[in-house]
């Protein structure tokens, strides 16, 4: 079996997340795809959002897609996510199966900064989508550092959605404006007031 391994903070998830696991799927021939969503980024750091409303809208975007899942690793470890821990477990609850990390270009460029970036060519192979912000000739240095490591990468439209962009735009009061979220996590949001909604008086006479 071929697994699809998709982490980040999904703060908020939109569609943008939901296409790239798709199109990994197909192109792959994925049976399974566990969404992870972090507890606390090394890089980032802390959310916007908390994790019960993070893990909600991650819920609500992949209900009734077959074969997605929404795996709450990290955010019961309540620590630091490093990649190649939960990949270590991942692989532990896996052995005969085949891991493939989904992750863009901009994160491999920084890949060398990673935890124990010589693990992950036992663990997974890397399944690539494009993005800003890549330094190609980073990511050449890593082929030629990590000979091990397998890289696939995903043919297409680059996906150039940020859940930082949809955060602001919310916090305008734009929420129904935005087209690449789902409808139902909309619905969530202003529910929840969440990203400065009640801040710019938006969505009080809901």
């Amino acid at each position: 079996m071929k697994i699809g391994v998709f982490g980040g903070s999904f703060d908020s998830v939109h569609n943008g997340h939901i296409e790239i696991a798709q199109k990994a799927r197909e192109r792959f021939s994925l049976e399974k795809v566990y969404f992870i969503p972090c507890y606390i980024q090394p890089v980032k750091g802390g959310a916007s959002s908390n994790t019960e409303d993070r893990v909600a809208m991650l819920n609500i975007a992949v209900e009734g897609i077959t074969g997605f899942n929404v795996c709450m690793y990290e955010i019961g470890k309540k620590n630091v996510s490093y990649t190649v821990d939960t990949l270590k477990y991942i692989k532990s609850k896996n052995k005969e199966n085949s891991i493939f990390f989904i992750l863009g270009a901009d994160s491999l460029s920084g890949f060398v900064l990673w935890k124990e970036p010589g693990k992950f060519s036992e663990l997974c192979e890397f399944i690539v989508y494009p993005r800003e912000g890549a330094d190609s000739g980073k990511i050449s240095e890593i082929n030629v550092e990590f000979p091990g490591l397998k890289v696939n990468f995903m043919e297409g439209g680059e996906i150039n959605v940020s859940s930082s962009a949809i955060r602001r735009q919310i916090s305008e009061g734009a929420l129904d404006k935005i087209p690449y979220l789902n409808e139902n996590v909309k619905k969530y949001i202003r529910e929840r007031r969440l990203y400065g909604i009640e801040k710019n008086g938006f969505g009080k006479n809901r």
